[in-house]
């Protein structure tokens, strides 16, 4: 019963598709990126807020992350990054939702049995600069299952980003270019965003700001806060959506070429539970 509820409360709270449909399309890939609430658009340093940020890629790296969202969902991602003229990031994701109870039409005390929910894809980003700019395509391919329905999309993710000056850089992205097909009837959530970024090198200070409209939340506001030193960085973000504002929170800490960051959301609906991200990033 507890899945079958945290099932519907899934639902209710993060989209009215279904949560590892459309939805896992816009829940947040890293820890880093939940921390910051999803901001960083106008960055140049994460190739998930934007693509483009892929053609600031300085080394190798292989990363692991360990996902945790809402409503006993939970989900893994394994990336790769390589390539100094012409980078790369290669990406396989998943969501899993298990054990929901299976009930006929006729309503009984026992469950006929249990079934799950699954999402996974593959992805491929690169970039490249021209005239000023830097450009990001990511082609993703996706598979969604519930019980004995499926359906698979291919999409496409696209950014730009420019720095205007020592302190500011700007950029643009537009999301989830593509379809669904199958048995699973669904729109994808398209998503255009705008974002600014402020840094105070010295300070080791980063501060960001993204406006972004998707066809499940309508307009979103986030914003991001990286304070650095030598080893440790503090990350803080704010999401508004909806008429509600969600605060979250994580760190990250260095030691040669390993790095591990970890990264918390908070709600309203803490029976939820509270999604939380660890990510471990080897640099080769």
């Amino acid at each position: 019963m507890k899945k079958c509820f945290c099932l519907l409360c899934a639902l209710l709270f993060v989209t009215p598709g279904l949560p590892l449909g459309t939805q896992a399309f816009i829940i947040p890939v890293n820890a880093r990126s939940l921390a910051l609430s999803g901001s960083g658009i106008g960055g140049m340093d994460d190739p998930y807020a934007n693509p483009a940020a892929i053609d600031n890629l300085q080394h190798s790296e292989l990363g692991f992350s360990h996902n945790s969202w809402i409503g006993d969902i939970s989900g893994n991602q394994v990336s790769f990054a390589w390539g100094d003229r012409w980078p790369y990031l290669l990406t396989l994701q998943s969501w899993n939702l298990d054990d929901l109870q299976l009930r006929g039409e006729v309503p009984q005390a026992e469950p006929l049995g249990t079934f799950g929910s699954h999402w996974i894809a593959a992805g491929i980003t690169t970039g490249f600069s021209v005239k000023g700019y830097k450009a990001g395509f990511t082609l993703r391919t996706s598979l969604v299952k519930l019980y004995t329905a499926s359906s698979s999309a291919i999409t496409l993710d696209g950014g730009l980003t420019k720095t205007l000056n020592e302190h500011f850089s700007f950029g643009g992205t537009l999301k989830n270019i593509g379809a669904f097909s199958g048995s699973l009837k669904q729109s994808l959530p398209v998503v255009t965003g705008l974002g600014l970024v402020y840094r105070k090198a010295d300070l080791r200070l980063r501060l960001a700001a993204d406006l972004a409209y998707d066809s499940v939340h309508g307009g979103v506001f986030s914003g991001g806060l990286t304070k650095g030193w030598a080893h440790f960085d503090f990350l803080a973000g704010l999401l508004l959506s909806q008429g509600q504002a969600r605060m979250s929170s994580g760190f990250s800490f260095r030691y040669r070429r390993f790095e591990i960051t970890y990264g918390v959301a908070f709600h309203e609906n803490s029976f939820l539970g509270l999604p939380q991200f660890l990510d471990f990033r080897l640099i080769l």
